[in-house]
């Protein structure tokens, strides 16, 4: 044996809430020992054409922090 130690973390996470209201960064803290953990969940809208052009790219907006994402063209 080497004399090394082996040490697992079990955490006991609480609820992931919003930041802020206007942001989809979400945070949530281990109640045994506050360490945090992140993420970010977009609320996102439906994919719409950018124009009205054939083979237009798509793009949809997160309605809550208005992030955009948007789709390359189809047809090259």
């Amino acid at each position: 044996m080497c004399g090394k130690t082996d040490e697992k973390v079990h955490h006991t996470w609480g609820e992931f809430t919003c930041i802020a209201a206007d942001q989809c960064r979400q945070e949530r803290r281990c109640q045994r020992c506050g360490t945090t953990d992140a993420r970010t969940m977009h609320d996102w809208d439906l994919w719409r054409y950018a124009n009205w052009e054939y083979n237009a790219p798509q793009f949809r907006e997160c309605r809550r922090c208005h992030e955009k994402e948007k789709t390359r063209a189809t047809m090259h």
